[in-house]
């Protein structure tokens, strides 16, 4: 049996990354595809089948995203801009609650730092992300991209961002041959215009880097407040202190987390998006 991996879905058309490292052009059988859509990144099984290569099987995933919709990934690499669109905390922190809830490694690239005083207050923002435990690159027009080439060999990553931030310019600057085309930000918007209409993988030195359709928001209401409890790692040290092992650290007494936020041990603007996300996802389920 033939092994592989899907690197470029585009309607029911597959290109799949062969154990060999050639890369072939297949289609999924009918029977598959009633029991289960292949997407980019599923390791699959294959079969020739009148001189065509045939997707037969989907092997388990490890990991299954659906915004962006994209499996068996080994990281995800959030590009956020500092400007132009402006440095979002609220969106950062809805894509890091989504990464650590697919128990997928995140790496925060900031783009657009060129752009930034350097007295500006968002510097201060980004640097928290620092002392929080996260991996954060610096990004910019004429910084190298030697540190991103680094950290995506022997891995397929994800980039993951909102329109506009600059994931396929990013790219571009990598391997000018990938010819992603890039399109100007949107001023009356405030944000980007989609330019990649599909996810695929692209190589990146000796790793695969998926560069997937641009987002505004995402939808966190998709999971339970313990989801997003267990999604905040910057919480974990300070939640073994709670008094309660089942706390929600939002008004339990002895709680640990607001101990922490209250000591400035864990920044305050992210303790407050938690409480935020957290109204969210309960006002959904009060509907049902």
């Amino acid at each position: 049996m033939i092994k592989g991996r899907i690197i470029r879905l585009i309607s029911n058309r597959y290109q799949v990354l062969l154990d060999s490292k050639e890369i072939v052009d297949t289609i999924a059988s009918g029977k598959l595809r009633l029991k289960m859509a292949p997407k980019t990144g599923d390791i699959v099984k294959l079969e020739i089948r009148e001189e065509k290569y045939m997707i037969v099987d989907i092997l388990d995933r490890f990991n299954d995203l659906r915004r962006p919709p994209i499996a068996n990934i080994d990281q995800m690499l959030i590009v956020v801009s500092a400007k132009d669109p402006d440095f979002s905390v609220s969106l950062v922190d809805q894509m890091l609650v989504m990464s650590n809830f697919h128990r997928v490694k995140p790496v925060l690239i900031i783009s657009k730092m060129d752009l930034l005083d350097k007295d500006d207050k968002i510097n201060l923002l980004i640097d928290n992300y620092v002392k929080s435990g996260y991996r954060v690159i610096k990004s910019g027009k004429d910084k190298d991209t030697g540190e991103i080439e680094k950290i995506v060999a022997n891995k397929f990553s994800v980039l993951s961002g909102q329109s506009g931030v600059g994931k396929s310019t990013l790219l571009n600057r990598i391997n000018p041959d990938f010819e992603i085309k890039t399109q100007e930000i949107s001023q009356s918007l405030g944000r980007g215009k989609h330019t990649t209409r599909h996810v695929q993988y692209l190589p990146v030195g000796s790793g695969w880097v998926a560069d997937t359709p641009g987002f505004s928001k995402i939808d966190l209401t998709v999971l339970t407040i313990e989801d997003l409890r267990d999604a905040m790692f910057e919480f974990e040290e300070y939640s073994a202190l709670c008094r309660f092992s089942d706390c929600f650290h939002i008004k339990e007494p002895g709680c640990g987390v607001i101990k922490a936020v209250e000591a400035g041990l864990i920044p305050k603007e992210r303790y407050e998006n938690y409480l935020k996300f957290n109204e969210e996802i309960a006002d959904v389920r009060r509907l049902y």
